[in-house]
Parts: structure tokens; sequence; C-alpha cells
């Protein structure tokens, strides 16, 4: 497939099908670098856009490292210095 014949529908589709065995974090991170990769092809004036930047990518719930955090953090308060 060219260059110039990638469209959203194209991304997105990719996207979808990277969906069905990555967890969604991961599939997040190759929409981040597909992103990017097209965004240095437009300023190298090698396309005209990008056909990424329309693409949104799976939705990620709770975030589960800031809930670990203020966990730990509670647990460190608690704890008092002899």
């Amino acid at each position: 497939m060219a260059l110039e014949a990638i469209r959203p529908r194209t991304v997105a589709a990719y996207i979808e099908q990277l969906g069905a065995g990555m967890a969604k974090p991961s599939v997040k991170q190759h929409l981040a670098a597909i992103r990017q990769l097209f965004d240095y092809l437009v300023t190298g004036d090698v396309l005209p856009s990008n056909p990424a930047g329309a693409v949104r990518g799976p939705i990620i719930g709770y975030n589960h490292l800031g809930m670990c955090f203020q966990k730990r953090l509670r647990q460190g308060l608690d704890v008092n210095p002899a």
C-alpha cells in the first residue's frame, strides 16, 4: 500500500485489529508511535496530512497506577517514625 493511500479509516482498522489481541495501553502506545511517524512524514513534506491524527485510541478506565500510588502514600502517612 502506498503512503498516500493510507487514510484515517485504514489506521483505525489497524488499531481495532491490534485491540483484539493486545492490552489497551499497548494499543494506545502503538497508535502514539504511528502518529509520530506520520507527523515526521508530514514535517518532511512526504505527506500532506497525518492520517492517524483523527484516530482515537481505546479508552482506558481508572488510572490503576494512580490508585496504587495513592494506596502507598496513605500507608506511608500512617506510619509514625519512632
